[in-house]
């Protein structure tokens, strides 16, 4: 991965910080000063940690090979998901509050068959990998995971074998956190084209995630995105937080 270690050596980049939090802390401390000053300074701090941490994190050669087998990495750009999955548990692993992988490609206009055989291959394997591997670490019970896309498909063809966005009716997957296993909620019209109950984010986080079969996780919650992506969030005060991702 490019642009991963900084190009100045730590020492000066750290003199450099010190100069600049230094103003920060000076204008900080003045009557009338914007608010947002305290958290720039600890964003600036936050970077230069993570400037140390990060080439480390996503170094995945130090993952036995076992590992990398079970998530499926392979060389070549094929494998990019699976390395993604193993870095987004690595980074989880290490306490990172939010963290989002992606896999692209989703845009079948034309040609769904072949494209969905691709895109589904790519994906099955290091997903159920690093379920398995955040379960065998005590992670999965802290841990939201949230699986999903942007939209949907039309079921109606678009061209001759294409198919155009639907932004009415799709689904997603959640694991891990307590949240029950083999619950559904929801559904589409007969044609599934549009959801049967629709839902805002905040609606259906409040009715299922806090609902009777659900507990707070004690650390971390996972969710997923747009493209096929994860996120991962740890709540400082031991409690699910809304993440809602579009």
């Amino acid at each position: 991965m490019p642009n991963v270690k900084a190009v100045r050596d730590a020492a000066l980049q750290r003199k450099q910080l010190d100069l600049i939090q230094a103003m920060n802390r000076e204008l900080a401390a003045q009557r009338g000063a914007p608010d947002p000053v305290e958290g720039i300074i600890q964003s600036y701090e936050l970077g230069f940690r993570m400037q140390t941490r990060v080439p480390e994190l996503l170094d995945i050669s130090r993952e036995p090979q076992h590992i990398r087998d079970a998530y499926g990495i392979p060389n070549g750009p094929e494998s990019a998901f699976a390395r993604q999955c193993l870095m987004a548990r690595r980074l989880s692993e290490a306490g990172v509050r939010f963290v989002e992988i992606c896999q692209s490609g989703w845009d079948h206009h034309s040609n769904p068959n072949k494209g969905l055989i691709d895109r589904c291959g790519s994906i099955d394997q290091p997903t159920a990998a690093l379920l398995a591997d955040l379960d065998i670490r005590g992670l999965l019970d802290e841990t939201l995971v949230l699986f999903g896309s942007e939209f949907g498909r039309q079921p109606a063809s678009q061209g001759p074998d294409g198919r155009d966005h639907n932004i009415t009716g799709y689904s997603m997957f959640l694991a891990g956190a307590g949240v029950k296993k083999g619950f559904s909620f929801g559904g589409t019209d007969e044609f599934g084209l549009k959801s049967s109950c629709p839902s805002r984010p905040s609606g259906w986080h409040h009715r299922n995630l806090r609902g009777k079969q659900y507990q707070r996780p004690r650390r971390r919650q996972w969710t997923s995105s747009p493209s096929l992506a994860f996120h991962a969030v740890r709540s400082g005060v031991g409690q699910i937080r809304q993440s809602v991702c579009c």
